[in-house]
């Protein structure tokens, strides 16, 4: 068995080549080049915030997640305006909103719609670090616990609204998400 192995490796050895003076260099296969197509283009971001879900109550995630697919995809011209309670319309049962907690100045109550004002809130700060124009927001009677005192946006429909406008000289676009744990927006350029 060892005598195969050793006359394997000579003749391997002796097949081997020991000079490379007239060999023809192994061309190196061209990558071929493509064209970027607009797809594939990322859009520059102008602002992003994300927010914690502490109370992860199942309606208010609920209520959440359909703010959240409400607002993602929204695109404003320059000048355009935004209003968070337009976009959503009134939150009733039917179209799928819960009952859980809001503020009613220093108590707490069960309402549809209870938890969407952390979305708003995001946006919000999303809108506030793009350097837009807000025009409408109010904050909430006390402290929330997704954001800093005074750094939210509450929204009621029919008496508080979240509105701003595109300030700036090219298409913006709302993208969100959530994963039941946090809520992410940013304020992008459109492609």
């Amino acid at each position: 068995m060892r005598f195969l192995c050793m006359l394997f490796v000579f003749l391997f050895l002796m097949g081997c080549e020991t000079t490379h003076e007239n060999r023809e260099p192994t061309p190196v296969p061209q990558r071929a080049q493509r064209e970027i197509t607009s797809t594939e283009i990322k859009p520059r971001l102008l602002g992003e915030w994300q927010t914690q879900i502490i109370n992860q109550d199942e309606a208010r995630v609920n209520n959440i997640t359909l703010a959240v697919a409400a607002i993602h995809g929204i695109t404003l011209k320059p000048e355009e305006a935004f209003s968070f309670n337009q976009t959503l319309g009134e939150r009733t049962e039917e179209k799928g909103y819960q009952k859980a907690d809001i503020f009613v100045g220093d108590k707490t109550e069960k309402a549809f719609g209870g938890g969407i004002c952390q979305v708003s809130g995001t946006l919000f700060m999303a809108v506030k670090q793009a350097g837009l124009s807000v025009t409408e927001r109010h904050a909430h009677s006390r402290a929330v616990a997704y954001a800093a005192e005074g750094e939210d946006a509450c929204v009621n429909y029919g008496s508080m609204d979240f509105c701003f406008v595109n300030t700036t000289q090219n298409t913006i676009e709302i993208l969100a998400a959530t994963d039941g744990t946090s809520v992410t927006v940013q304020i992008v350029e459109s492609k």
